[in-house]
């Protein structure tokens, strides 16, 4: 003779497939935030090199390759690159403060999870 469920112990599975979606979107939201951070990483990298070899250069004027080729004086080069750093620094700022938002919903959607399992 079959048994009837206990229904306290029913879990609907609309709420897991909610919780399943939610975990992913989080966890794909953060994957994509960490690539940004490294992109970001990567062009700080590549302004610092830059400004160590103008340091090296004497004060005469330079090419920067953007569309078309201008000439800049070395000033002006480093107070470009100068306002670039600090733009990615920014953003690195942003980028952890979703960091931690999106790691915190993964969180919350896993526990939520864990929950229903029970």
């Amino acid at each position: 003779m079959a048994t009837n469920p206990d229904p306290t112990k029913y879990v609907d599975k609309n709420e897991v497939m909610k919780c399943q979606k939610a975990y992913l979107i989080a966890d794909k939201q953060v994957g994509l935030v960490h690539e940004s951070v490294q992109l970001a990483k990567t062009a700080l990298q590549k302004n610092e090199i830059t400004k160590r070899e103008l340091e090296a250069l004497t004060d005469h004027k330079v090419y920067k390759a953007v569309g078309r080729m201008f000439v800049l004086s070395k000033g002006d080069l480093k107070a470009d690159l100068e306002a670039h750093t600090k733009d990615i620094q920014d953003e690195m700022v942003k980028y952890d403060e979703m960091m931690k938002t999106y790691k915190d919903k993964r969180d919350k959607a896993y526990q939520d999870l864990q929950n229903l399992a029970k």
